[in-house]
């Protein structure tokens, strides 16, 4: 079978098309998870940790439904396997030695999309002391009571990337002026402020700022909806030659 096609492209999805015969896998460390041959598959971002928790991520578009599917997976993964349901997906789960297993499969068009995640937990557990310390960097410069702080960092294509949301009870204003003076602080200049009118099909308004520094770049959007208190979203892209 000849090898899969990989575009690359600073955060964006990797793409791999045009599978043919046999089947693909998703791999991490040791061992692999076979999908259907009626699979085409693409890699989200390579080096991914999701709150200091190393994880492997490749999505994959099927043609087969997601009850067929569901059934290759729990012929090929075997028991013991978690079975949950969100919204309209299901998600099954399984642990593997220092790994956990998840996959994701959802409805879509006539056939099924989805995600393989593949978390190393033994390193999340090393790594634990650090991730606290870069989450709680972020709560110290952020709005007092901001919580739900989820922080995402991925390498690709020769950039890191990270990935910071959390949400506060303040108003759209104070959040914009904070985020505006530690990105300020950070070496970052505003290039560009767009405002989201939260008109149309979306019930949220706020602003969204592109900044640029010395071989980084970043995106903030801070919006707000009734009930939900405001959202902080940042996301800043670093070439890694700044780290040598």
């Amino acid at each position: 079978m000849p090898g899969p096609r990989r575009t690359s492209c600073a955060h964006a999805f990797v793409i791999v098309l045009s599978l043919s015969g046999g089947f693909v896998s998703a791999q991490s460390g040791q061992w692999a998870i076979s999908l259907p041959k009626e699979t085409d598959v693409f890699e989200i971002g390579d080096h991914v940790a999701i709150n200091g928790l190393p994880t492997y991520l490749q999505g994959f578009v099927s043609t087969m439904k997601p009850a067929q599917l569901a059934t290759w997976f729990r012929r090929t993964l075997g028991e013991p396997l978690v079975e949950n349901k969100l919204g309209a997906s299901l998600v099954l789960g399984q642990a593997r030695g220092r790994h956990y297993l998840t996959v994701q499969l959802e409805p879509f068009g006539a056939g099924t999309r989805g995600v393989v995640a593949i978390a190393d937990l033994k390193a999340a557990y090393e790594r634990r002391s650090e991730t606290d310390g870069a989450i709680e960097h972020w709560r110290s410069r952020l709005p007092s009571g901001s919580s739900s702080i989820r922080r995402m960092t991925s390498e690709d294509g020769g950039k890191f990337a990270e990935y910071l949301l959390a949400i506060n009870n303040h108003g759209a204003d104070l959040n914009l002026d904070r985020i505006k003076s530690l990105m300020r602080t950070d070496g970052f200049s505003l290039q560009r402020r767009v405002s989201i009118d939260g008109k149309g099909s979306s019930r949220y308004g706020g602003e969204l700022l592109m900044f640029k520094g010395q071989d980084r770049e970043a995106i903030a959007v801070i919006y707000s909806g009734a009930g939900v208190g405001t959202a902080i979203v940042v996301n800043i892209i670093t070439a890694m030659e700044r780290f040598k």
